[in-house]
């Protein structure tokens, strides 16, 4: 795999295909490879040049385990290190959860830079407040205790359908002292005001993560947001059901990426 250096801290990505780049963003607790066991990168990387990163933390990357290294800046560093590298101008962006926070943010830094976001499990750029530090504190705790298998047991039973071998053995995978660290560290991300992200936004959410129907109020906040809901899907769940994202996706990104080309 190749990978860039910054710090001291190694990011090892992957890139597969040809033609306009996109910047695929795994969520917390699993990695890059997730993109192609989940089947997108074969359905993608038939018109686009996709770039699976491994996040510090994740995969072949380093893990640091102070939270201090996992602020936003250094994970919009190490994508802008991976692009820079790659020699990319424009590119759009598809993260998972964690991922795509890091997505949002990036469309705020970069602007029209950024052709397209596609979120899958998150919306809301606000920082974390004191309740939403509190509601994860079983998860933490568990990790703390007794790995990522513990932490994996406090939400798991949740999700529907099954979680399949391969995700749960990548999150069992996961370093937990990383995976705490960046937990951590992204209680402290600042908020990213709506207003500046204005490429094309398409928010992927399941029924069931998002009970209250806050995504669809959320994306119409956006410049130019927009939302689809996936029945009885749950966070993972809506990830995994690859085939119903990509249908909503890949008109999405066809029309944004060559809309702002012309």
């Amino acid at each position: 795999m190749p990978s860039v250096e910054r710090a001291g801290v190694i990011v090892r990505y992957e890139v597969e295909g040809h033609g306009f780049p996109l910047v695929l963003l795994h969520g917390l607790s699993v990695d890059g490879a997730s993109w192609r066991r989940a089947g997108y990168v074969d359905a993608l990387s038939g018109r686009y040049r996709c770039i699976s990163i491994d996040a510090r933390g994740a995969g072949g990357s380093s893990k640091p385990d102070l939270p201090a290294l996992h602020m936003i800046d250094h994970y919009l560093g190490d994508v802008d290190g991976v692009l820079e590298r790659e020699g990319i101008g424009d590119f759009a962006v598809w993260g998972f959860s964690f991922g795509a926070a890091i997505g949002f943010a990036l469309a705020a830094r970069h602007g029209r830079r950024v052709r397209a976001v596609v979120s899958t499990g998150a919306w809301d750029t606000r920082p974390s407040t004191l309740e939403d530090i509190r509601r994860t504190r079983s998860s933490m705790d568990a990790a703390e205790n007794g790995g990522m298998a513990a932490m994996l047991a406090t939400w798991e039973s949740d999700e529907s359908p099954a979680l399949p071998d391969w995700f749960r053995t990548t999150i069992l995978d996961y370093d937990h002292r990383g995976w705490m660290a960046a937990r951590y560290g992204s209680f402290c991300w600042p908020e990213i005001p709506v207003s500046a992200i204005t490429s094309p936004t398409l928010i992927i959410v399941g029924s069931r993560e998002d009970p209250e129907g806050q995504a669809p109020e959320w994306a119409a906040t956006l410049p130019d947001g927009r939302c689809v809901t996936l029945p009885e899907r749950t966070h993972c769940g809506a990830y995994l059901a690859a085939d119903h994202c990509l249908a909503q996706a890949l008109p999405f990104l066809d029309n944004a990426v060559r809309a702002q080309a012309v």
